[in-house]
């Protein structure tokens, strides 16, 4: 059953089922219904759960490999790089988030500390399309002259880490 209102979001083999679940997420939690959003969205928050279950370098992998595919001189493509670039400092916040709650509530259960994970890493996600800090899929030459930039500044970001995906200069 696909993640929505209180559901669990599973991380899947099926990219397509990934995509539906975080599309549901952001149409019930949030109302969104631009598809611009809705894609923005879909990619930052898909690359936080994978960064959460295969850990950063694996999900940054993906990202970049399913990016290559699509064709990375594509603006949309540049800005989904962009966007699970997003997802991926995202899921390093909630990790300081729940650290932190932790701390202020050494009681604090397993449980609770993953619910309150799951509810950072939905509404950072929806914050990161709100404030426009992630790029919503580009559809005018403005947009898409603005995803190149962002492209460019984000792999700029990534020469010297330590978990830089060899796929981002296109050493393939």
């Amino acid at each position: 059953m696909p993640a929505g209102k209180g559901q669990p979001f599973e991380v899947s083999v099926s990219l397509d089922n990934m995509r539906q679940q975080a599309q549901k997420i952001a149409r019930e939690d949030y109302g969104m219904d631009d598809p611009r959003q809705l894609d923005a969205f879909q990619h930052v928050y898909v690359s936080a759960k994978l960064a959460d279950s295969i850990g950063k370098g694996a999900a940054r992998l993906f990202g970049d490999a399913r990016e290559r595919l699509e064709g990375i001189n594509r603006p949309d493509s540049q800005a989904d790089v962009v966007n699970n670039d997003i997802g991926l400092r995202v899921r390093q916040e909630a990790d300081l988030y729940v650290a932190v709650q932790r701390k202020r509530n050494p009681e604090l259960t397993d449980e609770e500390a993953g619910e309150l994970r799951e509810k950072f890493l939905r509404d950072r996600s929806w914050g990161s399309v709100l404030m426009g800090e992630s790029i919503p899929y580009p559809t005018t030459p403005d947009q898409e002259a603005e995803a190149k930039q962002r492209y460019d500044e984000e792999m700029k970001k990534r020469k010297g880490e330590v978990f830089a995906s060899p796929y981002a200069k296109g050493d393939w």
